[in-house]
């Protein structure tokens, strides 16, 4: 299941960014040079707790090691964040809207979610995350966009 990676990345963001957000590096192809990845979450039906967000660059990661970016982005806020200096590259983004503020992906006793998530790409998997080649995109030397609908 996605969440596992997740949120063990997610426990180590700790440097504020932008919207009143939090991000941390992990083995990370990013620079203070490179450009400004924002992200818009739609979907979202209720204005509490928090947006987990894990950035990957490479299909390895994706699978289950470490993100390349972590962020926190408190709902009540915003529904955006703005994740800077990040390489030119190819990379996939997951979340989560942590409601109950355990930091974990709740699932019910079947595993299956009850806070809502979501994938770059809005990509979305047969009973587990999406393959890295579904969400997965790529980022040039331009800022760029990228909304994800949380489910």
């Amino acid at each position: 299941m996605f969440a596992r990676p997740l949120i063990a990345a997610l426990m180590l963001a700790t440097a504020p960014i932008a919207a009143s957000a939090q991000t941390a590096p992990a083995a990370a192809p990013s620079s203070a040079a490179g450009s400004t990845l924002t992200l818009k979450f739609e979907g979202v039906k209720q204005e509490r707790g928090t947006i987990l967000i894990a950035v990957y660059a490479d299909a390895a990661s994706w699978a289950g090691g470490a993100p390349a970016r972590v962020a926190m982005l408190p709902v009540g806020q915003s529904h955006e964040v703005k994740v800077p200096g990040l390489a030119s590259g190819h990379y996939g983004i997951k979340v989560f809207q942590d409601l109950d503020g355990d930091m974990k992906l709740t699932t019910n006793p079947f595993g299956i979610p009850i806070e809502p998530y979501g994938f770059s790409r809005d990509a979305m998997g047969a009973g587990k995350s999406p393959d890295w080649d579904a969400a997965s995109f790529d980022f040039g030397a331009a800022d760029a966009v990228q909304t994800i609908t949380l489910r």
